[in-house]
């Protein structure tokens, strides 16, 4: 095969072939938006790592039980390598759950996946957009655009990001504060060992987060993460925030909150005038 000049395969290369055709693989050919965008997605929600320690075939999976998720990182990864999806079916307190899980291979041009930084390299943190990239990953694997609902007020758009990482939070949360944007203190979901669910499922490390609620600056990150977020249902979620937002900024929703603070206040007077009588 050598003196015919018949190109011969390494060990590695074949054995790419044992997970697919050989003509699957891509290489990773993004710009560094992309390159960040797909670190903050790793580092949310996707497990990393290499076949061996020779091998140039990275492994990349992850589970959930929302299928949403599981379509995006197919979406993100189908024309670079290959890819295998399963699923099984769990009890759970609201009966059967489709659990679905997802395993790509590909090729050595996604090393930057393999190693996990808690701490950002300064090409993300110095530089805004590419930070915005990272942080649309990022939330498209642990954030969430939702109405908070209480019992004595209208429901309040808001965002909330959460990660076991608190050095990752830390980063992100003062980096959204020198954008302008107000945050809540990072606090602890949860500790290691506190069962998280009924099912019986305990944490095997601590959980963090903080969130945005104030209006102005809701809007301000949805304004500027817009274009980075490439989930649907976050997309849709950030949609339906932003009308929760401007409605509770329009003028009718303000009167109307005025009317309510008026009659609760004459109910109070009213009340302690017959605890006095």
């Amino acid at each position: 095969m050598i003196e015919y000049g018949i190109p011969i395969r390494s060990f590695s290369q074949s054995t790419l072939v044992q997970f697919g055709t050989y003509d699957e693989y891509r290489d990773f050919d993004s710009d560094l938006y992309d390159k960040a965008y797909y670190l903050g997605f790793r580092l949310g929600d996707l497990a990393a790592s290499r076949a061996n320690k020779t091998s140039d075939l990275i492994y990349i999976s992850s589970g959930s039980s929302k299928r949403e998720q599981i379509e995006l990182i197919e979406r993100l990864f189908a024309r670079y390598g290959h890819i295998v999806r399963s699923h099984q079916v769990r009890l759970s307190l609201r009966g059967l759950l489709r659990y679905e899980t997802i395993r790509i291979t590909l090729n050595s041009t996604f090393n930057f996946l393999l190693d996990y930084v808690s701490e950002l390299p300064s090409w993300i943190l110095n530089d805004e957009m590419m930070f915005l990239a990272f942080f649309g990953g990022f939330t498209d694997a642990e954030g969430s655009f939702h109405l908070q609902n209480t019992k004595s007020a209208a429901p309040k758009g808001r965002f909330t990001i959460k990660n076991t990482d608190l050095r990752l939070l830390e980063q992100c949360h003062a980096k959204l504060l020198t954008l302008g944007l107000r945050c809540t203190s990072i606090t602890k979901t949860y500790d290691v060992g506190r069962q998280t669910s009924k099912r019986g499922i305990f944490a095997t490390k601590a959980l963090y987060a903080f969130s945005v609620e104030n209006k102005e600056s809701v809007l301000r990150l949805i304004e500027i993460l817009s274009p980075f977020i490439r989930h649907e249902k976050r997309r849709a979620d950030m949609e339906r925030v932003r009308e929760n937002v401007e409605w509770r900024n329009s003028k009718e929703f303000q009167d109307e909150a005025t009317k309510k603070r008026v009659a609760a206040m004459r109910a109070t007077i009213e009340a302690k005038k017959k605890n006095r009588n």
